[in-house]
């Protein structure tokens, strides 16, 4: 799991919504809450900032991010910005987020992700 979240006992007793997404800054917050406590007090925000691409469901179980290979995160962008192979792009910074679920693996691609405990 990621450092950020180190701090999550249990991650899988956690869900996760796209809370939104905000085209001109390429900003994608998560609102992640306790299974059971939807819409409560205790509830923090991931935002993933620059973000480049997505593929998931809007709500899932679990908060255990994971970082996927550079090799994935480059095919994945490479695929997404229609980049030839061959075509010098900067990709530096970027990094793949990864939640795997019973159903279905949740990727992001990002320059940065954060913890918010407030709405963003």
């Amino acid at each position: 799991m990621i450092s950020l979240l180190s701090d999550i006992n249990n991650p899988l007793s956690y869900q996760c919504l796209v809370y939104s997404y905000r085209a001109g800054h390429s900003q994608l917050d998560i609102r992640v809450d306790k299974l059971g406590e939807f819409g409560s007090a205790k509830a923090f925000f991931l935002i993933f900032g620059e973000v480049e691409y997505f593929e998931g469901p809007v709500l899932w179980q679990g908060v255990n991010f994971e970082l996927g290979s550079s090799e994935e995160c480059e095919r994945l962008l490479r695929c997404n910005l229609n980049y030839p192979s061959n075509e010098e792009v900067s990709l530096e910074g970027f990094r793949l987020f990864q939640v795997k679920t019973d159903s279905c693996l949740i990727k992001i691609i990002a320059r940065y992700i954060g913890k918010e405990k407030t709405e963003p």
